[in-house]
């Protein structure tokens, strides 16, 4: 069975050191709905779960090198797949982090044209089916707007790093 594979990538990403794969994983490997945060030392020590998708996680990943380094208790978890929405391989890592406080999803678009009018309601959904709807579930990312630019780049890069801090932050 094939499937069209339909890339909605920024240009920034296109030359990342980052963003790179290796040839196994496209020739032995499948694709992977979520992507699990490399970094996540102890998942019995998390405490907020960072659920985001795009390029935004590159921002997160660069922040937690360079300014917050002592943020152990967060994981930074990838959906690569937004519909189907992919409850099974979720699960997991919301029940996974027995000291699990906080969801957060994470997106830089504003909040009526990214994924978050989508999957906030599937997320919130799965939580309380798992018995986790005391958890704070909170969304962070640019507000509703009728235009996704700015009009400045230094206005962009600024909001940019409003999110990023917001989500290291207690």
């Amino acid at each position: 069975f094939r499937k069209p594979l339909i890339i909605m990538s920024p240009k920034s990403l296109l030359r990342h050191p980052k963003v790179i794969s290796g040839w196994d994983e496209f020739t032995k490997n499948n694709f992977q709905e979520i992507l699990p945060d490399p970094k996540m030392r102890d998942p019995k020590t998390v405490e907020t779960l960072i659920l985001c998708s795009g390029k935004l996680y590159y921002d997160l990943d660069l922040a937690r090198d360079d300014k917050y380094k002592n943020s152990s208790n967060i994981a930074v978890v990838r959906v690569e797949q937004l519909y189907p929405f992919p409850r099974t391989q979720l699960t997991p890592y919301l029940n996974g982090f027995p000291k699990l406080k906080r969801v957060i999803w994470a997106q830089e678009e504003p909040k009526n044209m990214g994924a978050a009018s989508h999957i906030m309601p599937k997320i919130a959904t799965l939580l309380e089916e798992l018995g986790l709807k005391k958890l704070d579930f909170v969304y962070i990312g640019r507000t509703e707007r009728a235009s996704p630019a700015t009009g400045s780049h230094h206005n962009h890069q600024h909001e940019q790093q409003e999110i990023v801090d917001a989500c290291f932050q207690p």
